[in-house]
């Protein structure tokens, strides 16, 4: 959306939170293979388009639901990422 110069650059709010980094699923993998872990399984949680707020003030929860099953199929994309890992 342009709003930012790289989709992995912090915004003032996730400064605000304390976040330090934001992962692509290459990065977020390379970090955890770096830590010696091996990865059975990555995913995502939730397909996020819009922003918190605007979800909160226009979504319905059929929407948030069918949301959250889009990220299933497109952990890539996801707002939240997971990995599911072994020593």
């Amino acid at each position: 959306m342009g709003l930012l110069p790289s989709p992995t650059e912090l915004n003032q709010r996730d400064h605000a939170l304390g976040h330090r980094r934001v992962y692509t699923i290459e990065t977020f993998k390379r970090d955890i293979e770096t830590a010696g872990l091996r990865i059975l399984q990555t995913g995502g949680v939730f397909f996020k388009p819009l922003s918190n707020q605007q979800i909160q003030d226009h979504w319905t929860e059929d929407m948030i639901q069918g949301f959250y099953e889009l990220g299933k199929d497109f952990g890539e994309y996801s707002a939240e990422l997971y990995a599911v890992c072994q020593p």
